[in-house]
């Protein structure tokens, strides 16, 4: 039986399906297990326990099902990558980052010799530890080079971030109050892949609001935009600004200074205290980082997950 790659995270935090997707169209055996959409069964797991296995996720693995829903409220089950090596005991481990301003969290770091595999978004995410293998191999969440002549071609767009808290928190009515002194400056939305997302996108779209589907590629959607406005502590305000664009990042109260904390590092960052305060004719567009980030190397990462020797 031939080697099984199976591909897992949850919601927006999966990020895997271009590589997956190449993979398919190259032969490989791929099977991708989102269990925002699939539900993770004995049966499921019994099925992939009987094949030679290579495991890839973009999930945070030191969350289990319970911490996970303790932060995000899915109602879902989930299963810890760590869990799955555990339970499944791949061949081959490998873990890609879903956020850039986060890859690791918490004791991740500690962690990362559970894995053979790291591929790296940038040197600067670099992490070696233990027998896990580091590679950089570019940004998963940037797919392809685009057009130059779709660059700058739109105007202004919120990528929202922290939707769980605030679809528990608010719901869609309160969330539309909060974010309506920015949209109504015609800031165009995309919400993340998660639970919910469609009825806001529907009820934001009734009050006349431009919105990009959850499924739109956020790294096209930067790249055609002049300015892009993030809030939270989310990967996007990173993914913004070191594609080099003006970013704007509005504080989330609750968070007290973390955001300033996280993002200290990022001088270009403009930071907003309140929605009353968002002005887009005040925005610097010339302000802004130098682009740093690099589409993600499809042919280097394949041969590193079909354990083919490179160096590193």
């Amino acid at each position: 039986m031939s080697k099984l790659f199976l591909f897992y995270g949850f919601g927006s935090e999966y990020v895997l399906h271009p590589l997956c997707v190449e993979m398919v169209k190259r032969g490989y055996d791929c099977f991708e297990l989102d269990a925002n959409r699939t539900p993770i069964t004995k049966a499921l797991i019994e099925r992939f326990r009987s094949r030679d296995l290579v495991l890839i996720t973009s999930a945070h693995f030191a969350l289990d099902n319970r911490s996970f829903n303790e932060i995000y409220d899915t109602g879902k089950f989930y299963l810890s990558p760590l869990e799955l090596i555990s339970v499944l005991t791949p061949n081959t481990s490998v873990f890609v980052p879903h956020d850039l301003a986060t890859p690791l969290v918490d004791i991740e770091p500690l962690l990362m010799d559970q894995f053979d595999l790291y591929l790296a978004p940038t040197s600067a995410h670099r992490y070696d530890v233990g027998r896990c293998n580091c590679h950089v191999t570019g940004w998963i969440r940037y797919t392809r080079e685009f057009p130059r002549d779709s660059y700058n071609t739109l105007n202004a767009l919120w990528l929202f971030s922290d939707f769980g808290y605030h679809q528990h928190r608010f719901g869609v009515k309160k969330t539309f109050r909060k974010m309506e002194p920015v949209v109504r400056q015609g800031v165009a939305v995309k919400f993340p892949a998660w639970t919910g997302t469609r009825q806001y996108e529907d009820y934001f779209a009734s009050k006349g609001v431009e919105i990009f589907p959850s499924e739109t590629d956020t790294m096209e959607l930067i790249h055609k935009h002049r300015v892009i406005v993030t809030n939270s502590e989310s990967s996007v305000v990173a993914e913004s600004y070191y594609y080099g664009k003006p970013t704007v990042n509005i504080i989330e109260k609750y968070k007290g200074n973390k955001q300033r904390v996280l993002f200290n590092k990022l001088k270009q960052l403009t930071f907003i205290e309140d929605t009353a305060q968002f002005d887009i004719a005040a925005i610097d567009t010339g302000h802004s980082s130098t682009r740093e980030l690099k589409p993600f190397d499809f042919a280097e990462a394949i041969k590193l997950l079909d354990g083919q020797p490179q160096p590193a």
